[in-house]
């Protein structure tokens, strides 16, 4: 009796998730009755609640939320993967062509490919299998038939990640769907279609961030849909659009900066502005240590930054001493102008410098000592972090030095040898410490 109950009870949930597209969101409730979802006052319940007619309180629909009883999810999930793996069992077997297969399921029967990804968000052999179904669904449908299994498909997707925002299946697939919607109307998709599609997907992940903190896969997937070449050959990420976009995540990221996801979209989005330079990213963390002292998401994400820097000033000492690189006249006059000036950093480079690194970390590890005895956590971490950003950024700069200067420093003539020792010396650090190193190998 339970078993049929059961089974009913999926073909019911299989025929609402099947015919209502306007679901958005589920929940797995301790009680799905009414009054308990919804609240005792009846005037205040959405119209045209359905609830289940062979399991009193199984589910309740209403307003476009669906709410599942916690003690039928496990009957209801062992019963229908069971149907699940045998339907696969005796398609294997089965000399039937699968092209017989629908491409939109009834609403009276059961479909696995449905309550599955409901209840495990990463499931992914029935994601798999809704991306076959739409595959033998290309060369069936008509256009317009092809863009509303696609709208289905995106819809269910969402509805899939209001409850699973952290599902890494679930954001694969709706990148696939995105990919399917893109190439099976390869020539067809309008510049509006495109901004719909951009415009949603933001939608959909601010939902996401919004309800579990630390998404790495809706920040990923956020990233990747500002990557898409589509969008970018369509015009539509342009200087402005991708502005707004780190405006945004810049505002967010300052309200939870211990979300390092945030941090690594802004950086991503940074990378493809030409007018903002690794010292806009620098001032923005700087402020953001400052302000909130104590949290390392924001410490790993200045290593990254200085990381990139060095690596750009490398490849600038590689090209300015090259004897037959144009810039190497210009190198040498500034090599000059540092030895006269000293607090001059990064003239030709426009990178963070070790030595001004240096000396803003001085300046912070002491006043959070200072602070660590009012406020033990927030400061005595702040201290902690300064501390071992210091170490690391001469062992990385001391190391990343000493290896290029070992394989290019061999054929610089003398006045050049002279000329980036000094500049290294200058610009990397305070004296003897880089530029020690620097000068051994020109000499060597």
């Amino acid at each position: 009796m339970w078993k049929a109950q059961v089974e009913a009870v999926a073909a019911e949930l299989s025929g609402i998730l099947n015919s209502n597209f306007l679901i958005d969101e589920v929940a797995f409730t301790p009680s799905a009755k009414p009054a308990d979802v919804f609240g005792r006052d009846e005037t205040e319940h959405p119209p045209r609640i359905v609830i289940s007619r062979v399991i009193p309180n199984a589910f309740v629909l209403g307003g476009h939320k669906l709410a599942i009883a916690q003690n039928l999810l496990a009957p209801l999930y062992v019963h229908v993967s069971l149907k699940y793996e045998r339907a696969l069992a005796s398609e294997v077997g089965s000399s039937s062509k699968s092209e017989d297969r629908v491409c939109f399921e009834s609403a009276k029967s059961i479909d696995p490919l449905v309550l599955l990804p409901i209840m495990n968000g990463n499931h992914n052999s029935a994601w798999n299998g809704r991306k076959r179904r739409m595959n033998q669904c290309v060369m069936k449908l008509n256009r317009p038939e092809l863009l509303r299994l696609i709208e289905v498909e995106l819809r269910f997707s969402k509805t899939v990640l209001s409850r699973f925002p952290k599902s890494q299946v679930s954001w694969a697939h709706r990148r696939w769907v995105i990919n399917f919607f893109l190439t099976s109307l390869e020539g067809a998709v309008s510049h509006k279609q495109l901004s719909d599609f951009f415009f949603e997907e933001k939608l959909v992940v601010e939902r996401a961030i919004n309800v579990r903190r630390l998404n790495y896969a809706a920040w990923s997937h956020r990233r990747h849909c500002s990557r898409s070449p589509d969008l970018q050959s369509a015009g539509l990420l342009s200087h402005s659009l991708v502005a707004r976009e780190i405006s945004w995540a810049a505002t967010r990221a300052a309200k939870n900066v211990s979300d390092y996801c945030g941090l690594h979209y802004i950086q991503s989005l940074m990378r493809r502005m030409p007018g903002l330079t690794r010292e806009a990213e620098m001032l923005f963390v700087v402020d953001l240590i400052e302000k909130f002292p104590g949290f390392e998401a924001l410490w790993i994400y200045r290593r990254q930054l200085f990381a990139a820097a060095l690596e750009k000033q490398k490849l600038f000492f590689q090209e300015a001493t090259n004897p037959y690189s144009r810039d190497r006249g210009r190198f040498l006059r500034n090599s000059r102008r540092i030895e006269q000036n000293h607090d001059v950093v990064a003239y030709e480079t426009g990178c963070i410098t070790l030595r001004s690194e240096l000396s803003s970390t001085v300046r912070w590890v002491p006043r959070s000592i200072a602070k660590s005895s009012r406020s033990e956590s927030r400061h005595s971490k702040q201290a902690h972090f300064a501390a071992a950003y210091r170490l690391w950024i001469i062992s990385l700069a001391t190391r990343s030095l000493a290896e290029y200067l070992k394989t290019t420093a061999s054929g610089i003539a003398k006045a050049a040898r002279t000329a980036s020792a000094d500049l290294a010396t200058h610009l990397f650090c305070t004296p003897g410490l880089i530029g020690d190193v620097f000068i051994k190998h020109m000499e060597e």
